[in-house]
């Protein structure tokens, strides 16, 4: 078991909203993923930990209205992907009473992301809801750019956020930023509020005219990113652990984050392509 500064896992590299809520994408959702979980080549098991898609106060659509196209959200090309789910989930409400009790045992391999879209005290509702279970963490994502999270630009905000969420939460607490934001201010500052790690990063800002709209990249490029700003954030004094991951397909890759400074290694955009192949690679990461 590894301890980076109270947050707990078995493994160093983890699952980001791979398995949905943890118990993985229906057939309707995610075919593609849904077959490899079926046929047991893709288990939560081979992970550190999983992070959730990120959940919201109320049930959201997002822009991802109709399952049967998912087009109308996501485009997969060979080196990148576009997406514009928005925040898609069922509620804080019902993803405790009815996705979490599915899990059983497994409930502590998740990490559960959860985000605002008006105030900084929709975190501190779920934040107390979620105290009552038996979870790896939380992490809040203040970094979407599907979803209008101006409120959360103010670093007065953030230190207001990350000071009473330390005090509510009786789990250990993860900060999710992006390229786009001024990540190292906001790192120092959860540092400063005993957040107890950050993790870099979420996609990139782009314009999509398939997708009619800003939305977020992942992609061969963000690599390079991400790993800019891991070394910024070491260079700068943040101490505390840094979850890397965008575009992690290797050993080699991992290797990369690990030099640059990370701590755990995240994978996400490697299950759309191969998700029976980030399971292989965690097991081969000490």
């Amino acid at each position: 078991m590894h301890d980076f500064n109270s947050l707990k896992i078995s493994r160093r590299v983890i699952a980001s909203t791979a398995f949905q809520y943890g118990g993985g994408y229906d057939f309707t959702e995610n075919p593609w993923s849904w077959f490899w979980l079926k046929t047991g080549l893709m288990s939560i098991d081979d992970f550190g930990a999983v992070i959730t898609s990120t959940i919201t106060v109320k049930e959201r659509k997002g822009f991802y209205i109709n399952r049967f196209r998912p087009d109308k959200v996501i485009r997969i090309y060979p080196t990148k992907i576009y997406n514009r789910f928005g925040w898609n989930n069922c509620g804080i409400e019902k993803f405790v009473k009815i996705e979490l009790p599915k899990l059983g045992d497994k409930i502590k391999k998740i990490i559960v992301s959860i985000g605002a879209l008006e105030s900084i005290e929709e975190f501190f509702i779920m934040l107390r809801i979620l105290n009552e279970l038996d979870v790896v963490g939380i992490e809040m994502n203040i970094s979407c750019h599907n979803v209008n999270l101006c409120f959360l630009k103010d670093s007065e905000i953030l230190r207001v956020l990350f000071k009473e969420a330390r005090k509510i939460s009786r789990h250990p607490l993860i900060v999710k930023i992006n390229a786009e934001s001024d990540y190292v201010l906001i790192s120092k500052i959860a540092q400063e509020e005993r957040i107890n790690a950050v993790h870099v990063m979420n996609a990139m800002r782009v314009y999509s005219e398939v997708l009619g709209g800003y939305c977020g990249r992942s992609g061969k490029e963000n690599k390079k990113v991400a790993l800019r700003i891991i070394r910024e954030l070491r260079q700068n004094g943040i101490t505390i652990p840094i979850i890397g991951g965008s575009w992690i397909w290797t050993l080699e890759d991992i290797k990369d984050y690990e030099d640059s400074g990370a701590n755990i290694f995240s994978i996400s955009s490697l299950f759309i392509y191969l998700p029976f192949y980030p399971g292989f690679l965690s097991k081969k990461v000490k």
